[in-house]
């Protein structure tokens, strides 16, 4: 379960804001340059963080199991 991410996330072409964003298998999502060139932290329920590109990013979205993930972000 993904439970929080950086803030230089992407969704369908509009960077994110502070707090809860959805994403489903409709969104274009990708990390930009703003961080860590197109790739982001995400924290997870079993307490680890996992660092993603944006094409790990969309596999781990999509094995998760969930029609919509939701992230925080700072």
């Amino acid at each position: 379960m993904f439970l929080l991410g950086d803030r230089n996330l992407k969704v369908d072409g509009v960077e994110t804001k502070p707090g809860v964003v959805s994403l489903t298998t409709i969104n274009v999502f990708g990390w930009t340059r703003a961080i860590h060139h197109r790739s982001g932290n995400v924290a997870l329920g079993d307490g680890s963080v996992q660092s993603l590109d944006n094409r790990i990013l969309g596999e781990a979205l999509a094995r998760s199991g969930a029609a919509t993930n939701r992230l925080v972000i700072p």
